[in-house]
């Protein structure tokens, strides 16, 4: 194999099989590594590497002293470049070894067993600690180093230890040069004990090192705190609470344990950690340490522990686990502040379990119960996924990741790198495991023009899974779907099977490839969707295409082209890993189609920005030089072109540094903020965690399952506060959007149509001419809960005095009229209004009881509803009306001005006809399938009634048609009106 490097550029050369016995030549001076990705052999899995010395550097003479430590065996590599003749030394025996060119021999040796190696040509020797399991909590890595020749020795040495970490030395020097050997200055002990090398003038003592690297001052000097702000932090709402003698929550521990210094400390890291509770918080825990049993517990409640365990200030330090259930009756360290383990469960990894539901313990691990360690079986790791050691775990895991995505217009590009673009508007299978594989986890992605549905978080919504499923959409018009690749061959949908191959991406459902883009596409259409009512596959007429003179237009560098501008171009450093050449074609086609407008120019590189950041490329400012706006506008945040895609929250405040995924373009919060929900607030005023939940402050919310709990996080404390509490009349408790509510339980719908002919919620029918304004409807509860409101209505006359029309209708709510914005919670009223004779309002069951006006008092008995305002028995339809008047207009009436007109039999029948109203009801007719839902009789008897007023006029019997399909079911019969 001949492999072209560039200078510093890197190659990994891996296999399952043993690669020992390689060799490798360069031209010029190459590093080489080698090593093991999970080394298990009396230890844990590990990962281990070293590397080698170049054979020109290999020496003949070598000394290997033994690792105290190990209570088996440890190994020794021999390599020869050459014929080599070897001489083994052992303190009781010796081997000669005959190695040819790149043959290697591995030797076992044990403590306190030392080798002494010689040979005729150079050699290399690598030592393998083969690690120690001394015990359940105490074992040591394996690792793997070069042995250096004994002409390779040198006179002085630096020796840098691991903190927390056993360090030891071995030394291994000439025995006449024993009494010149210093460390740190100093002679050693008289009481070392150097053992002497079989058959050489060596010698060699082990030692430990005491003392890990360490420094005694801070680098570049020690940072330091104004004292005002020290002032501060040393208030009793903070720092101060451990030194407060008058119910101070401490105050039982000062004669015990000095505070001051415990206070200093606390206001120190306060300050240079800029204030954040985090810090505060985890000062008090390292004086609540210290803490002894008559110390009682002085938060308003404990902290929330996982199921099944319990808060505990002084608990054990050694828990009760399944491996060792008995570990408390033998622990000698002082108690801690814990979560422990409820009497019957027993700590399994970290989680309470029952004792019956524990696991096993395998050559000295424990296996949590149901993970297959110990029962065995013949299987290999599936397509797309290696063997590797993941977080000291062996697992087959996924070789590498796959994006496909779906931007602008739209254009996709499946998984294999297949392009193409389709402009349907209907509900499409994205993507979805297809394979029978029971390993892999089902899911599936499912796209509709502007209607993807998924949680906030900076610019990009993410969703991702433990399987390794990431899912990015920037609300508007790009969506990016990643996959490992142990779902190759196991996808379908429009990101193609995911095989690796381009060329039958578009594969149908039924296995058979599409005979073009629309019929691939429809092929994966979701079925049943309420959606695809007027969803077409194709554009109607055909897809509109732009002017080459246009398309050149927006290829320019100062619109699209800013893509593959090269010199000083801010995508530049992206080229060589993600093609941009299909970015700038949708670019252009989007912003051309979009009428140049710049909004389509800045989405398009929005979606090369997210695909360069995804392969973790550095990009430069591109919207200042496209003129596209930096979107953060919030209060207290600022835009960050490559922030941290793991912002710090209320929740998590250190999360930017625990962060291992890639940069994104995102808005920040400013110093001292943190994010809550989906707002930068200050750190005092985040908000609560419930059971592992995070609230934000002020928000109310169901504790339990059936909305028996009602709790708030209280402002300013970070103390969740509970009552009891139900669900009120009409209301069932439902999970709504991933949030737990009282939902209504029903909807009912008023009605004002044609003559007018009014039905109120509770389906009482009757006719009022009135043409004043009038109270359609209204709440007139004192119920707090539910959102005040008044819908108006005013009708007219039109060509007759004796009948009228409803004109207009207008709603008040909010302080405002008509308009409603988004700002306003959804309480479930809707009003429709077809701007010539039908309005409409609907309203949840939690309204009954609780309305009043034309339309009723909405509590299931239809024959109280013409009591009219301020009366207690009902009364004509006319007197009704004109209870609920709320104001006069010039000219209008008090309903019919004399005898109420009634149609003439003759016409009557004639209007009863096929040819007019008798559409509604024939049962072979095009409204046949809305009778099922919604009882036509009524709407008959008001079209018949307003048509013959009206003299057979079409519009009016198209508006008594309207009513009838907008109440039954508009879904299933808009597509019979016309």
């Amino acid at each position: 194999m001949v492999i072209d490097l560039q200078p510093y550029e890197s190659v990994q050369l891996q296999s399952p099989h043993d690669l020992s016995g390689t060799r490798v030549t360069s031209q010029r001076p190459v590093a080489v590594f080698t090593g093991h990705s999970c080394t298990w052999q009396f230890s844990k899995c590990n990962f281990v590497f070293e590397q080698l010395l170049p054979v020109s550097g290999w020496g003949s003479s070598f000394i290997v002293p033994p690792l105290s430590i190990q209570t088996k065996y440890d190994s020794v590599f021999l390599q020869a470049s050459q014929p080599t003749k070897v001489t083994v030394q052992y303190p009781s025996r010796q081997d000669v070894l005959s190695l040819t060119g790149g043959q290697f021999k591995e030797l076992q040796y044990h403590s306190p067993e030392t080798l002494s190696i010689q040979a005729d040509q150079g050699i290399q020797v690598l030592l393998f600690f083969n690690g120690v399991t001394l015990n359940k909590d105490k074992y040591y890595d394996s690792f793997l180093m070069t042995i250096l020749s004994t002409d390779r020795y040198c006179s002085s040495y630096s020796i840098e230890a691991l903190q927390d970490f056993e360090n030891q030395i071995l030394i291994v020097a000439q025995t006449s040069a024993i009494a010149e050997l210093r460390i740190d200055g100093v002679n050693l002990p008289a009481t070392v004990q150097w053992k002497k090398v079989t058959g050489t003038d060596f010698s060699w003592v082990p030692g430990l090192i005491e003392d890990a690297l360490c420094r005694d001052d801070c680098v570049g000097g020690c940072e330091r705190c104004e004292n005002s702000l020290m002032n501060i932090w040393a208030g009793d709402s903070f720092c101060g609470l451990i030194t407060l003698t008058i119910n101070g929550p401490f105050s039982k521990c000062h004669a015990a344990i000095d505070p001051q210094a415990y206070l200093e400390n606390c206001k120190y890291d306060v300050c240079m950690g800029g204030g954040l509770r985090h810090f505060l918080c985890k000062a008090l825990e390292a004086y609540t340490e210290h803490l002894l049993q008559s110390v009682l517990r002085f938060l308003p409640q404990a902290p929330k522990c996982p199921a099944n365990s319990h808060y505990e200030l002084c608990g054990s330090s050694c828990p009760a686990t399944c491996s060792d259930p008995t570990a408390p009756s033998k622990c000698k360290r002082p108690c801690v502040e814990t979560c422990t383990c409820n009497a019957g469960f027993l700590l399994s990894g970290n989680q309470c379990v029952p004792d019956t539901q524990c696991g096993c313990t395998h050559e000295g691990r424990y296996v949590p119960a149901g993970e297959s360690r110990v029962e065995c079986q013949d299987k290999t790791c599936g397509a797309g996924q290696q063997c590797q050691v993941v977080e000291g775990i062996r697992k087959c895991k996924a070789v590498s990741h796959s994006t496909c995505q779906a931007t602008g217009d739209p254009h996709y590009k499946t998984f294999d790198k297949q392009k193409f673009d389709f402009q349907g508007t209907c509900v499409y299978q994205l993507v979805a495991l297809c394979s029978k594989n029971k390993e892999l986890v089902p899911f599936e992605c499912c796209v509709l023009s502007r209607r993807v549905s998924v949680y906030l978080s900076g610019m990009f919504a993410v969703v991702t899974t433990e399987f390794g499923l990431k899912l990015s959409f920037n609300w508007e018009s790009a969506a990016f779907v990643t996959l490992p690749s142990t779902y190759m061959e196991a996808t379908c949908g429009l990101c193609g099977n995911f095989n690796g191959n381009p060329k039958d991406d578009f594969t149908t459902p039924s296995g058979t490839q599409a005979d073009g883009l629309v019929a691939f596409a429809s092929s994966w259409k979701v079925p049943g969707l309420i959606e695809d009512a007027l969803c077409r596959d194709d554009c109607v007429g055909g897809c509109e295409r732009c002017e080459n003179s246009l398309m050149n237009i927006w290829a320019g560098d100062s619109f699209c082209g800013l893509i593959t501008l090269t010199i000083n171009g801010p995508f530049s450093k992206c080229h060589a890993a993600i093609d941009p050449q299909a970015y700038l074609e949708n670019c252009k086609y989007d912003v051309c189609m979009g009428g140049g407008l710049r909004h389509f120019l800045c989405k398009a590189l929005e979606a090369y920005t997210e695909a360069c950041q995804l392969a973790e490329i550095q990009i430069e400012d591109w919207r200042t030089i496209a003129q596209c706006r930096k979107y953060c506008t919030k209060h207290c945040i600022h835009y960050e072109l490559c922030g941290s895609s793991c912002p710090a929250t209320c929740s998590d405040p250190t999360a930017p540094s625990k962060c291992k995924r890639p940069c994104v373009e995102t808005c920040t919060c400013n110093a001292g903020f943190l994010l809550s929900g989906n707002q930068c607030v200050p750190d005092t005023q985040c908000g609560c965690t419930h059971e592992g939940r995070y609230v934000p402050a002020g928000e109310s919310f169901w504790a339990d399952q059936g909305c028996q709990r009602w709790c708030k996080c209280v402002a300013g404390s970070r103390r969740v506060e509970c009552q009891d509490k139900t669900c009120g009349a009409g209301q069932q408790c439902q999970v709504v959007e991933g949030i737990r509510k009282c939902k209504a339980a029903s909807h009912s719908t008023c009605q004002a149509t044609g003559d007018p002919h009014y039905k109120t919620f509770d389906k009482q029918k009757f006719d009022f001419q009135g043409t004043c304004v009038y109270q359609l409807v209204a709440l007139c509860s004192k119920n707090k809960e539910l959102v005040p409101f008044e819908v108006l209505v005013q009708n007219d006359h039109r060509g007759s005095k004796v009948v009228s029309y409803t004109k207009l209708v207008e709603i008040k709510v909010y302080s405002l009229s008509i308009v409603i914005t988004k700002t306003y919670k959804d309480f479930g009223l809707k009003l429709s209004f077809n701007w010539e004779s039908a309005a409409f309002v609907t309203l949840p069951s939690t309204y009954m009881e609780a309305v009043c006006g034309l339309c009723g008092n909405y509590n299931g008995k239809p024959q109280d509803d013409l009591i009219p305002k301020n009366g207690d028995k009902p009364v004509s339809p006319a007197d009704f009306g004109d209870s609920w008047q709320v104001a006069e207009i010039p000219g209008c009436v008090r309903g019919c001005e004399g005898v109420c007109p009634s149609c003439d039999t003759r016409k009557k029948a004639q209007y009863e006809t096929g040819d007019f109203c008798g559409i509604l009801t024939d049962p072979k007719g095009p409204f046949r399938d809305c009778h099922a839902k919604v009882d036509p009789a009524g709407f008959f008897e008001d079209c018949v009634y307003d048509v013959c007023m009206y003299n057979g006029k079409k519009d009016v019997l198209c508006q008594a048609i309207t009513a009838y399909t907008s109440t039954a079911a508009p879904s299933v019969c808009a597509r019979h009106l016309g």
